[in-house]
Formats: C-alpha cells, structure tokens, sequence
C-alpha cells in the first residue's frame, strides 16, 4: 500500500460536505484522508449519503495521485499529447493568419477577453467575471438517485436543459440544500414515498418545480401527525356543514 505525507483538499470538497450532518461530515472525512494518505478505500462501510458525495470525490483523487506518480517518474504519461510533442514552426506575427481561439468555458464565470487588447479591457477584467460560475448540479442527481434507488422513487436518467433551468433557480434560494431535503422525505416518508390514497410519490420533478414544494417537505407538512390533524379539520368542517345544510 503506497502512503504519501500530503495530499490535494479542493473548496468544492469543502463545500459540499458543509451541509451535511456532522455525524456524515466525519464518514467523509475520514474516507477522504484514508484514501488520499494511505491509500485505504473504506467507502463499503459508508452510509448512502456519504458514500455519494464519495464516488464523486474519489475519481479526483486518483487524477492527482496519478499525475503525481507520473511527475516523479517524469515527463508526461504515455499516450498524452505532451510526451511526442516536437518544436513546430511558430506562426507568423500576423493578425490575418493567427486567429483568436473562442474560450469554451464562457458563461461558467470566465470572460471571453482573448479578442480584445489588454489595454482595451477595463479595469480588473481579468480577474473579475460578469457571471457567475456554473453551479455542480452532479452532485445534487447522485445524491436524489442513491436516495431514490433505496425508497422506490422514480431516478433521474438525464438532466435536461428545462430541469437545469429549474434546478438553478432552486439553487438560489438559500433554505435549498438536497440533504436537508432528503433527510426531510425519510422522516415523512409514509407519505411521500406512496402510502397516501392516491399512491402518489415525491420525484425530483416536482421538488425543484417551484420554491414552494421543497419548502412543504422541509416544513414537514406531510409528517403523519400534521396530516392526521389536517384531515380532522377537514371531516369536522365538512360536518358542520352538513349539519347547518340540516338545520336550515
């Protein structure tokens, strides 16, 4: 088993296990650094949420540690455009012939700048974006899909650009987080996975639709005690009015 002293910790690991329970938080942790430092996979003895945002991280991992590999045998591994690369003729200095490259990655919070002279730019342009970075929306399908496999719920095969759309806005909204959510539907899951009259069931669809269905399962609205008091303020309005009908 090969060991190393350091190893890479992204912001995004950091953010995306912010949210989750402090209990899960440590699962991760510790399946992070086991594996990066000692090469340890203990993502068997992880919980499903935690073994989500595992699977994500992990093939990170294994990117750095193999470049790092290949940096200490050096040169650029075998098969990368690097190591044939041979000294090709440079192109002239000439606008007509050496044309601006488009930068694939505008509108995820990079300016297309390449076509302007720097001295053309305003002021902090190159280090300021006009938009911002494209959110990770990987994350936020696994976890529903881990979820959804375990509690009979529908799974989402394509993120579409109409469900993009949606999950961006919901994104927005800062009470959105796809743990609480969960964590939400397991405790109300008598309902929302289908024990209610009409056999209906939670789906990703309907949660990022609007702001008001995630914020119903956060609030607990479909909790067996709330909707066991809701529907006896129902029978007993419906009696009343029964009751005055007859008594007119």
């Amino acid at each position: 088993m090969v060991t190393r002293d350091s190893m890479l910790f992204y912001r995004s690991f950091y953010e995306a296990i912010e949210n989750l329970p402090r209990d899960v938080q440590g699962e991760v942790y510790s399946a992070i650094f086991s594996y990066g430092l000692n090469g340890e996979d203990r993502s068997a003895q992880l919980k499903p949420i935690a073994r989500s945002i595992w699977l994500l991280v992990k093939p990170i991992i294994d990117s750095n540690n193999k470049r790092y590999e290949n940096s200490k045998k050096g040169g650029a591994p075998q098969g990368n455009q690097n190591a044939t690369k041979t000294t090709e003729e440079q192109p002239k200095n000439n606008q007509e012939t050496t044309k601006h490259q488009p930068n694939k990655d505008v509108g995820c919070g990079m300016l297309d700048v390449g076509s302007k002279k720097k001295e053309e730019l305003p002021k902090d342009t190159l280090v300021k974006a006009d938009r911002p970075p494209c959110p990770d929306y990987s994350l936020i399908v696994h976890s529903w899909n881990l979820f959804a496999a375990d509690n009979g719920l529908a799974q989402v095969v394509q993120l579409s650009k109409s469900r993009k759309d949606k999950l961006r806005l919901r994104l927005a909204n800062p009470n959105w987080s796809i743990t609480k959510i969960l964590d939400a539907i397991s405790e109300q899951r008598e309902f929302l996975c289908g024990t209610n009259k009409q056999g209906w069931k939670v789906s990703f669809d309907w949660l990022i639709e609007n702001d008001k269905n995630f914020l119903k399962v956060l609030e607990r609205q479909y909790a067996p005690t709330i909707l066991h008091d809701t529907a006896k303020r129902d029978a007993e309005r419906m009696a009343k009015k029964l009751y005055e009908r007859q008594n007119k």
